[in-house]
Order: structure tokens, then sequence, then C-alpha cells
């Protein structure tokens, strides 16, 4: 109850202290200005393109991409580098990134562990503990970083066309309009 009451508080307090665009118009007698928006003048995104991170170099994993221009779609991982990578007993670390979706350049990131077992196909994540079997007919992603998923299944033009392959994907979905990478460190 107490909990109740001291965010109805808070609320109070902040909706006495904010005054909005309208009550400012009506205390001045200002009319609001609502932006016009013309496409002729709107520029280019000045951020650095997806090239500004290269792919790491030397020995040290594998880095796969799909850009913004491919969200919607899968961009193949093969499984034989899953299994070249991770399905040893100490399994892999997957990186993936979300790189742009601000139009400034960042990449937002999570790192964590993954097992692949060859023989059976079955796999787990450390993050979520996420686990699921590969080629089962069933799309189940390992996991997603915002708009980036690290998946079992297969899309091609927004639609999910299941797991009915061997080979696992990296996807850049709908959430923001981003790139998204994702590096397989052994």
């Amino acid at each position: 109850m107490l909990r109740i009451i001291a965010c109805a508080t808070a609320l109070i307090v902040c909706c006495l202290s904010t005054t909005s665009y309208a009550e400012e118009a009506i205390k001045t007698g200002k009319p609001i200005v609502i932006p016009e928006v013309d496409p002729a003048k709107m520029k280019p995104s000045t951020a650095a393109p997806a090239i500004a991170y290269p792919n790491p170099v030397g020995e040290g994993g594998k880095t796969y991409t799909v850009d913004r221009t491919n969200r919607g779609n899968t961009a193949i991982i093969p499984e034989a580098d899953i299994i070249q990578y991770c399905s040893d007993k100490s399994g892999c670390i997957v990186r993936i990134g979300m790189h742009n979706w601000d139009d400034k350049g960042r990449v937002a990131s999570r790192h964590f562990l993954f097992f692949y077992n060859k023989d059976t196909r079955v796999w787990r994540a450390e993050a979520g503990d996420t686990e699921g079997t590969n080629n089962n007919n069933v799309t189940e992603h390992v996991f997603q970083a915002w708009a980036c998923y690290f998946t079992d299944g297969q899309y091609q033009n927004w639609q999910d066309k299941g797991d009915t392959t061997k080979d696992f994907g990296l996807l850049s979905w709908n959430q923001y309009n981003a790139d998204c990478f994702l590096t397989l460190m052994p």
C-alpha cells in the first residue's frame, strides 16, 4: 500500500511541476507549431557505415554481418563453422552487436557462451539458459540483442521459413533499423 501511495505522490509531483506544450500555449497565447517534414530535404545518415568496424584479423574467430538493407532476411551461419568453434567441451563465445541503430555509428553489444553437440544437434546458450535442437523444423532463437537475432531458423522477406537446414542464421529484425554483427570465438 505504501508503494502505491509513493507512486501516486511521485506522479502528482511530476504532473504539477511539468508544463506541456499545450499548457504553455494556453498560458502565453502562442500557437503550437507542428514541424513539417519535406522528404526532399532529408539528409542521409552521416554515421559511419558498417565497414567502419572491419572484421577481426587473425585466427580469433569468424564474423558474420547482416546489414540494415537486408532486414527480415537471414544471413547464413554454416553448421560447419558452428561445429568448428562451438562443439568442444569449452563451447564458444558468441559476440553479437547491433550497429548504427541511432544513426551515430554506435554498437550495442552482448556476449555469451554457446555449446553445440554435432552428433545430436542439440544446443544450449548461457544467456537466458536457452536451448534447442537444430534442423527440427521449429525455429528457435538462441539469443536476441535488441533487433539482432542468433537463430537456428531461416527467414526470407520477414517470413519464418522454419528450421529445415543444418545452418544457423543472423537476423536483423524490425525493432531498430540496424546492421547486426555476430562473431564466434573459440
